[in-house]
């Protein structure tokens, strides 16, 4: 008798242990931050890093249209985009958006050697359903490809990866959920870095959806405001 109510105290602690372990990750998922932003805010990284990303753009840009997928600018590549057309001077990395429906029916084998044969380099962050790309021999700068999926209950894009799918499909501030017209086809042709690429139809409709908090307001850091004025 005494052996069992052991086990059951036991069992009790795994459950309510799993319980709390599920509502830090939704906490976490809520309060951190998913636009990719820098720990450490660098104001002017330089024509340097330009160059580079631009280089990883043109490849990343081929490989995309080799296996044939919807590709977009977004997030701040898309504001540097129709901003200033070029990168934004505090951010060291680029954010191309994809459909998941249409990568995951792939061979991952195959679209990785597709990527390697631009000697680029591909790892992918299941937690929140982003491909990292970066040339093959060095780990920076990086292109971030960001996978989003139309969901069932909403009938609206949002973002993929188990955090992600952690919170409910009607979260939108948390998921960043768009409405599908948004990206309807053809896609209109914007220009980064001197590249044409696709984005969102409405200029900058979708950042309201993934900028939910701050989307009106002045993208330059106030930091960089001081350095540059």
């Amino acid at each position: 008798m005494a052996i069992k109510l052991i086990l059951g105290r036991k069992k009790r602690i795994i459950v309510i242990l799993i319980i709390f372990g599920l509502i830090y990750l939704l906490i976490s998922l809520l309060t951190s931050s998913s636009h990719g932003e820098q720990s450490v805010l660098i104001c002017n990284y330089g024509p340097e890093v330009q160059d580079k990303l631009r280089d990883l753009l043109l490849r990343t840009k081929e490989s995309l249209i080799t296996l044939g997928l919807t590709y977009f600018l977004c997030y701040n590549s898309l504001w540097g985009s129709l901003k200033m057309e070029t990168v934004l001077p505090w951010v060291n990395y680029l954010e191309i958006c994809l459909i998941n429906d249409e990568i995951s029916h792939m061979d991952e084998a195959y679209i990785f050697r597709i990527f390697k044969n631009k000697n680029l380099k591909m790892s992918y962050i299941s937690s929140n359903g982003v491909y990292l790309i970066t040339d093959s021999q060095v780990a920076e700068p990086v292109i971030k490809l960001i996978l989003f999926e139309k969901d069932t209950v909403t009938s609206q894009y949002r973002r993929v990866g188990w955090r992600n799918r952690l919170v409910p499909p009607n979260s939108c501030e948390a998921i960043h959920c768009f409405p599908p017209m948004l990206i309807d086809k053809p896609l209109p042709m914007s220009s980064l870095l001197n590249v044409p690429i696709p984005a969102p139809r409405e200029k900058e409709e979708i950042q309201k959806y993934l900028f939910p908090d701050n989307w009106w307001k002045d993208i330059e850091p106030e930091k960089c405001k001081k350095e540059n004025h």
